[in-house]
């Protein structure tokens, strides 16, 4: 049996006792759950003193300027011949401006600049020909990759169409019998030719 002093009139009492037997105070006793908090407590306490000591300096944000953004230029107005020409260019049918395009490019004397610019700028926007296509168009030569309307517009229409369907999808044959040329397309994509 060991003593401890009575926390109200600090006289000594066994630690078994219930209460001072001098003045009747109860004793205080810290429970084992009560013991384990405190002891984690404080070494959680101890642990986040030490790791605040090491932890390096707090690091200021860096300023980041967002420049305005820049408006866009606005769009330098169209020539009124260019105007016109597009107008004129856009009111033509597929079919009839697949055939004219070749001829209206190939011309040297007399041609119509506007024009012959409207029907580029049509060619490359609406109909999907390409820079390469064209330069196809101007020397009357099938490029690999043209479309049904630029090959009618480099040789103009075939003597005969052979045609075949199937999984694949569409298969031409498009036979110009007078320079003896013969133009493959895969759906409407050229493939292959020869002469």
């Amino acid at each position: 049996m060991s003593m401890a002093k009575c926390k109200e009139c600090g006289k000594e009492i066994s630690d078994k006792a219930t209460a001072c037997p001098h003045c009747g105070a109860k004793p205080y006793k810290a429970s084992g759950c009560f013991v384990v908090i405190l002891a984690a407590l404080a070494i959680f306490g101890t642990i986040g003193v030490m790791s605040s000591k090491n932890a390096p300096a707090p690091v200021p944000p860096i300023a980041v300027s967002v420049a305005p953004p820049t408006p866009r230029p606005s769009p330098i107005p169209l020539h009124p011949d260019v105007v016109k020409a597009r107008t004129s260019v856009e009111k033509i049918d597929g079919i009839s401006f697949c055939r004219s395009m070749g001829k209206e490019l190939r011309k040297t004397k007399g041609a119509n600049i506007d024009y012959q610019a409207a029907i580029v700028w049509r060619a490359e926007t609406k109909e999907g020909i390409t820079p390469a296509m064209l330069g196809g168009i101007r020397s009357r030569t099938p490029v690999i990759g043209m479309n049904l309307c630029a090959v009618v517009a480099a040789l103009g229409q075939p003597n005969r169409t052979n045609r075949s369907v199937g999984r694949f999808g569409e298969r031409h044959q498009l036979v110009y019998s007078d320079r003896g040329i013969y133009v493959y397309l895969d759906n409407y994509i050229v493939t292959s030719w020869q002469d």
